[in-house]
């Protein structure tokens, strides 16, 4: 499962790579009406499944692998998010944040305010957010899981959590 898919590149590139099935929620109406359009393009439309849904208020179908490739930063509530998204995996949960830690934290700061200040001033609406990533690991590890692997790019954090402990939700 992806939460936050968009247009579908990165479910559908995991089915060419041998997963046997992939489910994308997303937002935007226009994005999954893409992501399933280019599923039918590959011929992948029996394995993937697209659809709109805010996964931060919604239960998701539960997933052996869940993912979440920079979502966290454009959504305001990082718990809502991450507390569906745990319950939805049994075993892998997996998601891209800014590098908002060591000598990139200044940075970060820095550059996720002058971002937020254009776009406020151009009135779109988008705002990019810095979760902290010790309440993240918190919740994750309050919610039955460990961090497995950790990351990074120049300017991203990919982390790798596996489910040591029950699911809170009791959906499994």
């Amino acid at each position: 499962m992806e939460i936050g898919c968009g247009t579908g590149f990165f479910a559908l590139k995991t089915l060419r790579n041998g997963a046997s099935s992939c489910v994308g929620v997303d937002l935007s109406s226009a994005a999954i009406h893409e992501a399933n359009a280019f599923a039918k393009e590959s011929g992948l439309e029996d394995r993937a499944r697209f659809e709109v849904a805010n996964a931060a208020s919604s239960p998701q179908p539960v997933s052996d692998v869940v993912v979440m490739d920079k979502v966290l930063c454009c959504y305001p509530d990082a718990d809502a998010l991450l507390k569906i998204a745990s319950e939805s995996s049994k075993e892998l949960l997996g998601f891209v944040v800014p590098r908002d830690e060591g000598l990139m934290k200044p940075a970060m700061k820095l550059g996720t305010a002058l971002i937020n200040l254009v776009e406020r001033l151009r009135k779109t609406g988008f705002r990019i957010y810095l979760h902290p990533l010790r309440s993240i690991d918190n919740l994750l590890i309050g919610s039955g899981f460990q961090q497995a692997n950790k990351a990074k790019s120049r300017f991203w954090l990919i982390f790798l959590y596996k489910r040591t402990g029950p699911a809170l939700s009791g959906r499994e």
